[in-house]
């Protein structure tokens, strides 16, 4: 509840003990605010002055809840105890395996300076039981996790539980905080189908440039025009996106597929500037706001049908595979293909823009 124009101003408290040194201060901001005290961390010193660089951990309403903010930010799983709860070892660890806050990440924002798999542990984290969470790690047991496991209905969110509790508690083993391994012997029991990969029409593939200036619709033709992985468009950076020469350095997942050169077809360069380095609207769509979507757009595929449509119709225009193999980040079968795939972009574009669809060709 918003607090009215006669609250009264939060008085400034008497002095307390010192807080011990690396753990971070508290201060009194004083006036009419609604959270006065301010918990920071020094996390180095500049340079030049030698002072201080200090980092808001966030504003609170009283003392005591600036205190335990700082604890909860300090709590590492070299710190972690039998009484503490799921929640607090997940927050330690991920904090400990990402180096931020979990608790920054909670205001529904994407920030693209985190890596999506940070948001996949979010995601994760969001959808475990409330009981589990509230648990302290001493009493869980293996069979516990487990049975929650199993009533989850798609392997995928089997896989995203295991990984979210193996990552609150696996670490909490090592360091002796449980005396047991609970989470290292956790399994998937749905078996994992995958969808068959299906093809994009020339019908469905007009119908996304109909769609447009929707959002969805343009990153799924940057994605059908380029061979690029959702995850890779939506965590493209835009200082890596060169317009005026045609092309972008990305990509991801493997060690063919990353830091890439992408040659940007000619159809979709003001898509690119618009979605990925101007960011109109908020740039690109999360990866499960975009499959979301698709269930309106093209209900019958997933993102990555993006990704198999360009390559098919690469290979059915009887483009070079060998070039094909460079800007989808495919790794090739011997070293003189590797060699011979290394291109400068000015090769890799002039081949990318003979890429065409049906309805184009015709």
């Amino acid at each position: 509840m918003n607090p009215s124009q006669n609250d009264k101003p939060v008085k400034k408290p008497k002095n307390h003990m010192r807080l011990p040194n690396g753990f971070g201060s508290v201060t009194f901001l004083g006036g009419n605010r609604r959270r006065p005290f301010a918990a920071r961390k020094t996390i180095g010193f500049r340079e030049d002055t030698g002072t201080p660089i200090q980092k808001a951990i966030g504003y609170y309403r009283t003392r005591q809840e600036a205190l335990q903010a700082l604890a909860d930010y300090n709590r590492t799983p070299y710190s972690l105890q039998t009484t503490d709860t799921l929640e607090e070892a997940f927050k330690a660890c991920f904090k400990d395996k990402f180096d931020i806050s979990f608790d920054e990440l909670t205001d529904g924002k994407r920030r693209t300076d985190v890596p999506s798999v940070v948001y996949s542990y979010r995601t994760g984290w969001r959808m475990l039981d409330d009981r589990l969470r509230t648990s302290p790690i001493g009493k869980l047991t293996e069979a516990q996790l487990q049975d929650y496991v199993s009533t989850l209905s798609t392997a995928p969110r089997q896989n995203l539980a295991i990984r979210v509790l193996r990552l609150a508690l696996i670490p909490a083993y090592k360091n002796g905080s449980i005396p047991r391994d609970i989470a290292g012997g956790l399994r998937c029991t749905v078996k994992y189908e995958p969808k068959e990969k299906e093809v994009l029409t020339s019908e469905e593939i007009q119908s996304l440039w109909n769609r447009l200036p929707d959002r969805g619709a343009a990153q799924l033709l940057i994605m059908l025009y380029t061979g690029m992985r959702a995850g890779e468009v939506i965590n493209q950076d835009p200082a890596k996106v060169f317009l005026d020469k045609g092309y972008m350095i990305g990509g991801s997942k493997t060690e063919a597929g990353r830091d890439r050169i992408i040659p940007i077809h000619p159809a979709v360069a003001d898509l690119v500037r618009e979605l990925i380095v101007e960011r109109k609207d908020g740039g690109t769509l999360l990866y499960t706001t975009l499959q979301a979507r698709m269930k309106k757009i093209l209900p019958n595929h997933s993102a990555h049908d993006t990704r198999h449509t360009f390559i098919t119709q690469w290979k059915k225009l009887r483009l070079n595979d060998m070039i094909l193999a460079n800007i989808v980040g495919h790794s090739v079968a011997s070293i003189t293909e590797a060699v011979y795939t290394h291109r400068d972009p000015d090769t890799l574009i002039e081949e990318a823009v003979k890429f065409k669809y049906e309805a184009e060709c015709n």
